[in-house]
Protein backbone atom coordinates (compact mmCIF):
# COMPACT_ATOMS: atom_id res chain seq x y z
CA UNK A 1 0.00 0.00 0.00
CA UNK A 2 1.40 3.06 -1.14
CA UNK A 3 0.55 6.55 1.49
CA UNK A 4 -1.28 9.16 0.03
CA UNK A 5 -2.09 12.82 0.36
CA UNK A 6 -5.39 12.94 0.95
CA UNK A 7 -8.47 15.57 1.28
CA UNK A 8 -11.89 15.45 3.25
CA UNK A 9 -14.51 17.28 2.32
CA UNK A 10 -17.29 17.22 4.76
CA UNK A 11 -19.52 19.55 6.54
CA UNK A 12 -20.35 16.70 9.89
CA UNK A 13 -17.14 17.73 11.80
CA UNK A 14 -16.99 14.59 13.71
CA UNK A 15 -17.66 12.26 10.62
CA UNK A 16 -15.11 14.16 9.50
CA UNK A 17 -12.45 14.12 12.16
CA UNK A 18 -13.36 10.04 12.40
CA UNK A 19 -12.50 9.42 8.61
CA UNK A 20 -9.39 11.65 9.26
CA UNK A 21 -8.08 9.39 12.19
CA UNK A 22 -8.98 6.30 9.72
CA UNK A 23 -6.68 7.66 7.09
CA UNK A 24 -4.08 8.26 8.84
CA UNK A 25 -4.16 4.52 11.13
CA UNK A 26 -3.74 3.27 7.20
CA UNK A 27 -0.52 5.15 6.72
CA UNK A 28 -2.04 7.96 4.45
CA UNK A 29 -1.45 11.65 4.84
CA UNK A 30 -4.44 14.50 5.33
CA UNK A 31 -3.59 17.11 3.49
CA UNK A 32 -6.78 19.19 4.31
CA UNK A 33 -10.37 18.48 5.98
CA UNK A 34 -12.65 20.98 5.60
CA UNK A 35 -16.33 21.54 5.05
CA UNK A 36 -17.70 23.45 2.27
CA UNK A 37 -17.70 23.44 -1.05
CA UNK A 38 -15.94 26.63 -1.93
CA UNK A 39 -12.94 25.70 0.50
CA UNK A 40 -12.84 22.76 -0.71
CA UNK A 41 -12.12 23.57 -4.38
CA UNK A 42 -9.36 26.39 -2.70
CA UNK A 43 -7.79 23.57 -0.92
CA UNK A 44 -7.62 21.46 -4.06
CA UNK A 45 -5.71 24.35 -5.63
CA UNK A 46 -3.40 24.88 -3.00
CA UNK A 47 -2.40 21.25 -2.03
CA UNK A 48 -3.36 19.16 -5.38
CA UNK A 49 -4.13 16.05 -3.32
CA UNK A 50 -4.06 12.55 -5.22
CA UNK A 51 -7.23 12.36 -4.38
CA UNK A 52 -10.77 13.85 -2.56
CA UNK A 53 -13.25 12.20 -0.35
CA UNK A 54 -16.04 14.21 -1.23
CA UNK A 55 -19.68 14.71 1.04
CA UNK A 56 -22.28 14.62 -2.00
CA UNK A 57 -24.50 16.77 0.10
CA UNK A 58 -23.05 19.94 2.22
CA UNK A 59 -25.01 22.48 3.86
CA UNK A 60 -23.37 25.49 1.19
CA UNK A 61 -24.35 27.08 -1.49
CA UNK A 62 -21.81 24.93 -3.58
CA UNK A 63 -22.99 20.94 -2.82
CA UNK A 64 -20.38 18.06 -3.25
CA UNK A 65 -21.53 17.38 -6.88
CA UNK A 66 -20.90 21.38 -7.82
CA UNK A 67 -17.99 20.95 -6.10
CA UNK A 68 -16.38 17.85 -7.95
CA UNK A 69 -16.95 18.75 -11.22
CA UNK A 70 -15.11 22.09 -10.58
CA UNK A 71 -11.83 20.24 -9.49
CA UNK A 72 -12.08 17.33 -11.96
CA UNK A 73 -12.19 19.78 -14.74
CA UNK A 74 -9.35 22.57 -13.66
CA UNK A 75 -7.16 19.96 -11.61
CA UNK A 76 -8.02 16.26 -12.84
CA UNK A 77 -8.03 15.09 -9.28
CA UNK A 78 -10.48 11.72 -8.59
CA UNK A 79 -13.28 12.27 -5.90
CA UNK A 80 -14.95 9.51 -3.76
CA UNK A 81 -18.55 10.51 -3.05
CA UNK A 82 -19.19 9.76 0.85
CA UNK A 83 -23.13 9.38 1.48
CA UNK A 84 -25.15 8.44 3.73
CA UNK A 85 -27.92 7.14 1.37
CA UNK A 86 -27.14 4.60 -1.86
CA UNK A 87 -30.38 5.10 -3.39
CA UNK A 88 -30.97 6.27 -7.11
CA UNK A 89 -32.44 9.25 -6.44
CA UNK A 90 -29.30 10.41 -4.27
CA UNK A 91 -26.13 8.81 -6.40
CA UNK A 92 -28.05 9.43 -9.91
CA UNK A 93 -26.29 13.45 -10.08
CA UNK A 94 -23.42 11.59 -9.13
CA UNK A 95 -22.87 9.20 -11.70
CA UNK A 96 -23.07 12.06 -14.26
CA UNK A 97 -19.71 13.78 -12.63
CA UNK A 98 -17.44 10.19 -13.35
CA UNK A 99 -16.53 9.56 -9.52
CA UNK A 100 -14.26 7.06 -8.79
CA UNK A 101 -16.56 5.79 -5.88
CA UNK A 102 -18.49 5.86 -3.31
CA UNK A 103 -18.35 5.12 0.43
CA UNK A 104 -22.19 4.92 2.55
CA UNK A 105 -21.72 5.82 6.47
CA UNK A 106 -20.85 4.96 8.53
CA UNK A 107 -16.97 4.26 7.35
CA UNK A 108 -15.74 0.51 7.49
CA UNK A 109 -11.52 1.08 7.21
CA UNK A 110 -11.47 -1.53 5.05
CA UNK A 111 -14.02 -0.16 2.78
CA UNK A 112 -12.18 3.40 2.94
CA UNK A 113 -8.89 1.75 1.66
CA UNK A 114 -10.39 -0.76 -1.00
CA UNK A 115 -12.10 2.26 -2.89
CA UNK A 116 -9.53 4.52 -2.36
CA UNK A 117 -7.14 1.90 -3.83
CA UNK A 118 -9.75 1.13 -6.68
CA UNK A 119 -9.45 4.92 -7.18
CA UNK A 120 -6.26 5.18 -7.99
CA UNK A 121 -5.53 2.67 -10.00
CA UNK A 122 -8.25 3.67 -12.27
CA UNK A 123 -6.29 7.42 -12.34
CA UNK A 124 -3.16 5.95 -12.93
CA UNK A 125 -4.67 4.06 -16.03
CA UNK A 126 -6.86 7.01 -17.13
CA UNK A 127 -3.45 9.51 -16.96
CA UNK A 128 -1.52 6.87 -18.71
CA UNK A 129 -4.51 6.66 -21.55
CA UNK A 130 -4.32 10.44 -21.63
CA UNK A 131 -0.58 10.28 -22.67
CA UNK A 132 -1.19 7.69 -24.68
CA UNK A 133 -3.59 9.29 -26.46
CA UNK A 134 -1.47 12.86 -26.30
CA UNK A 135 1.71 10.95 -28.18
CA UNK A 136 -0.69 9.78 -31.09
CA UNK A 137 -2.25 13.32 -31.26
CA UNK A 138 1.38 14.69 -31.84
CA UNK A 139 2.21 12.15 -34.32
CA UNK A 140 -0.77 12.57 -35.97
CA UNK A 141 -0.18 16.34 -36.56
CA UNK A 142 3.53 15.98 -37.26
CA UNK A 143 2.38 13.69 -40.08
CA UNK A 144 -0.49 15.93 -40.93
CA UNK A 145 -2.77 13.15 -40.42
CA UNK A 146 -6.53 12.25 -38.70
CA UNK A 147 -7.82 8.90 -37.67
CA UNK A 148 -11.42 7.92 -38.06
CA UNK A 149 -13.56 5.28 -36.90
CA UNK A 150 -16.02 3.36 -39.20
CA UNK A 151 -19.41 1.37 -37.78
CA UNK A 152 -20.39 -0.83 -40.67
CA UNK A 153 -23.65 -1.82 -39.14
CA UNK A 154 -24.93 1.80 -39.36
CA UNK A 155 -23.01 3.01 -41.92
CA UNK A 156 -21.35 5.76 -40.59
CA UNK A 157 -17.84 7.17 -40.51
CA UNK A 158 -16.55 9.46 -37.54
CA UNK A 159 -13.46 11.40 -38.40
CA UNK A 160 -11.84 12.84 -35.71
CA UNK A 161 -9.65 15.97 -35.32
CA UNK A 162 -9.24 17.62 -38.73
CA UNK A 163 -10.14 14.08 -40.78
CA UNK A 164 -13.59 15.61 -41.97
CA UNK A 165 -12.02 18.67 -43.44
CA UNK A 166 -9.77 16.43 -45.37
CA UNK A 167 -13.37 14.34 -46.68
CA UNK A 168 -14.56 17.75 -47.54
CA UNK A 169 -17.35 17.96 -44.92
CA UNK A 170 -18.02 20.49 -42.19
CA UNK A 171 -19.05 18.08 -39.18
CA UNK A 172 -17.05 15.30 -37.84
CA UNK A 173 -19.70 12.59 -39.01
CA UNK A 174 -21.31 11.37 -42.31
CA UNK A 175 -23.11 8.26 -43.69
CA UNK A 176 -20.56 5.71 -45.65
CA UNK A 177 -22.71 6.18 -48.47
CA UNK A 178 -21.98 9.29 -49.02
CA UNK A 179 -18.30 9.05 -48.71
CA UNK A 180 -18.15 6.65 -51.81
CA UNK A 181 -20.34 9.42 -53.66
CA UNK A 182 -17.40 11.71 -52.46
CA UNK A 183 -14.77 9.56 -54.51
CA UNK A 184 -13.97 9.87 -58.45
CA UNK A 185 -15.77 7.53 -59.79
CA UNK A 186 -12.60 5.51 -60.90
CA UNK A 187 -11.97 5.08 -57.49
CA UNK A 188 -15.18 3.77 -55.98
CA UNK A 189 -15.34 0.04 -56.95
CA UNK A 190 -11.54 -0.34 -55.61
CA UNK A 191 -12.19 0.99 -51.91
CA UNK A 192 -15.21 -0.89 -51.70
CA UNK A 193 -13.59 -3.89 -52.76
CA UNK A 194 -10.48 -3.41 -50.22
CA UNK A 195 -12.94 -2.08 -48.00
CA UNK A 196 -15.00 -5.42 -48.27
CA UNK A 197 -11.89 -7.54 -48.63
CA UNK A 198 -11.08 -6.28 -44.86
CA UNK A 199 -14.89 -6.96 -43.23
CA UNK A 200 -14.20 -10.24 -44.53
CA UNK A 201 -10.66 -11.27 -43.55
CA UNK A 202 -9.63 -8.63 -40.69
CA UNK A 203 -6.95 -7.85 -43.02
CA UNK A 204 -5.16 -3.83 -43.46
CA UNK A 205 -6.76 -2.20 -46.27
CA UNK A 206 -4.33 0.51 -47.53
CA UNK A 207 -5.62 2.40 -50.35
CA UNK A 208 -5.18 5.26 -52.08
CA UNK A 209 -7.96 7.40 -54.13
CA UNK A 210 -9.18 11.33 -55.12
CA UNK A 211 -11.77 13.22 -54.42
CA UNK A 212 -13.87 16.16 -55.67
CA UNK A 213 -14.17 17.09 -59.06
CA UNK A 214 -13.49 14.61 -62.17
CA UNK A 215 -10.13 16.42 -63.36
CA UNK A 216 -6.81 16.13 -61.65
CA UNK A 217 -6.81 19.41 -60.88
CA UNK A 218 -9.86 19.99 -58.75
CA UNK A 219 -9.35 16.50 -57.08
CA UNK A 220 -7.90 16.24 -53.65
CA UNK A 221 -5.70 12.70 -53.55
CA UNK A 222 -6.29 10.43 -49.90
CA UNK A 223 -4.27 7.61 -48.43
CA UNK A 224 -6.52 5.58 -46.34
CA UNK A 225 -4.97 2.66 -43.81
CA UNK A 226 -8.04 0.56 -41.31
CA UNK A 227 -8.56 -2.80 -39.93
CA UNK A 228 -11.47 -4.37 -38.61
CA UNK A 229 -11.97 -4.43 -34.44
CA UNK A 230 -14.53 -7.15 -33.70
CA UNK A 231 -15.41 -6.55 -29.53
CA UNK A 232 -17.89 -9.89 -29.36
CA UNK A 233 -20.55 -9.24 -32.07
CA UNK A 234 -20.08 -5.47 -32.68
CA UNK A 235 -17.42 -4.44 -35.36
CA UNK A 236 -15.62 -1.23 -36.23
CA UNK A 237 -13.17 -0.23 -38.29
CA UNK A 238 -10.32 1.74 -37.24
CA UNK A 239 -7.39 3.94 -39.24
CA UNK A 240 -6.51 6.95 -39.94
CA UNK A 241 -6.42 9.18 -43.65
CA UNK A 242 -3.78 11.35 -44.83
CA UNK A 243 -3.91 13.95 -47.68
CA UNK A 244 -1.22 12.90 -50.32
CA UNK A 245 -2.57 15.26 -52.87
CA UNK A 246 1.00 16.95 -52.84
CA UNK A 247 2.99 13.80 -53.69
CA UNK A 248 0.57 13.42 -57.00
CA UNK A 249 0.72 16.75 -57.71
CA UNK A 250 4.87 16.28 -57.51
CA UNK A 251 4.61 12.92 -59.84
CA UNK A 252 2.40 14.13 -62.34
CA UNK A 253 4.62 17.50 -62.67
CA UNK A 254 7.54 14.93 -62.72
CA UNK A 255 5.90 13.20 -66.01
CA UNK A 256 5.08 15.69 -67.61
CA UNK A 257 8.87 16.98 -67.22
CA UNK A 258 9.55 13.58 -68.15
CA UNK A 259 7.55 13.79 -71.44
CA UNK A 260 8.99 17.50 -72.14
CA UNK A 261 12.62 16.13 -71.96
CA UNK A 262 11.62 12.52 -74.12
CA UNK A 263 9.76 14.63 -76.92
CA UNK A 264 12.67 17.73 -77.22
CA UNK A 265 14.63 18.07 -80.33
CA UNK A 266 17.77 19.33 -77.93
CA UNK A 267 20.54 16.49 -76.61
CA UNK A 268 19.53 16.55 -72.96
CA UNK A 269 21.33 14.45 -70.42
CA UNK A 270 21.81 14.12 -66.61
CA UNK A 271 25.47 13.06 -65.00
CA UNK A 272 26.62 12.59 -61.68
CA UNK A 273 29.78 14.02 -59.91
CA UNK A 274 31.75 10.74 -61.37
CA UNK A 275 30.96 11.93 -65.31
CA UNK A 276 28.81 9.15 -65.06
CA UNK A 277 25.56 9.44 -67.30
CA UNK A 278 22.34 8.64 -65.52
CA UNK A 279 19.80 9.41 -67.88
CA UNK A 280 19.69 10.71 -72.05
CA UNK A 281 16.86 11.98 -73.69
CA UNK A 282 16.35 10.03 -77.50
CA UNK A 283 17.31 13.64 -79.09
CA UNK A 284 20.98 12.93 -77.23
CA UNK A 285 20.84 8.93 -78.05
CA UNK A 286 20.57 9.66 -81.53
CA UNK A 287 23.35 12.22 -81.74
CA UNK A 288 25.91 11.02 -79.89
CA UNK A 289 25.29 7.23 -79.99
CA UNK A 290 24.41 6.37 -76.83
CA UNK A 291 21.89 3.60 -75.76
CA UNK A 292 19.39 5.13 -73.43
CA UNK A 293 18.66 2.07 -71.60
CA UNK A 294 22.42 1.53 -70.19
CA UNK A 295 23.50 4.85 -69.87
CA UNK A 296 25.46 4.63 -66.65
CA UNK A 297 29.14 3.81 -66.79
CA UNK A 298 30.38 6.36 -69.16
CA UNK A 299 32.90 8.62 -67.51
CA UNK A 300 35.06 11.67 -68.38
CA UNK A 301 36.65 10.04 -71.65
CA UNK A 302 33.00 9.94 -72.63
CA UNK A 303 33.15 13.84 -72.71
CA UNK A 304 36.36 13.89 -74.47
CA UNK A 305 35.95 11.73 -77.21
CA UNK A 306 31.93 12.78 -77.61
CA UNK A 307 32.01 16.34 -77.40
CA UNK A 308 35.76 17.40 -79.29
CA UNK A 309 34.41 20.39 -80.44
CA UNK A 310 33.22 21.94 -77.19
CA UNK A 311 35.57 25.39 -76.10
CA UNK A 312 37.59 24.64 -73.28
CA UNK A 313 35.41 27.28 -70.98
CA UNK A 314 32.48 25.60 -71.97
CA UNK A 315 33.64 22.00 -70.80
CA UNK A 316 34.80 23.52 -67.40
CA UNK A 317 32.00 24.86 -67.23
CA UNK A 318 29.86 21.57 -67.65
CA UNK A 319 32.45 19.99 -65.23
CA UNK A 320 31.25 22.72 -62.40
CA UNK A 321 28.10 21.92 -63.33
CA UNK A 322 28.11 17.98 -63.15
CA UNK A 323 30.14 18.77 -59.61
CA UNK A 324 28.09 20.83 -58.57
CA UNK A 325 30.06 23.69 -57.73
CA UNK A 326 28.20 26.50 -60.89
CA UNK A 327 26.75 29.56 -59.79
Amino acid sequence: MNPARIMIVEDERISAHSLEQQLKKLGHSVVANVGRGEDAVLAAERERPDCILMDIHLADAMDGIAAAEVIRARWDIPVVYLTAYADDETLAPARATAPYGYLVKPYETRSVEAVFQMAGARHATERALKASEARLNLALDATRMSDFEINPAAGRVHCHRHGHSLLGDTVGELSFDDLVERIHPDGRDQLLTAYRHSLETGDVFDIEFRLGGLTEQAARWLRVVGKVYTDGAIRHVYGVVEDVSARHENQARLAQAAQIVASASEAIFIADAAWRLESVNPAYAHCYRTARARPSGIRRRYWNSKLPSWPRRSRLRLSQMVAGRAN
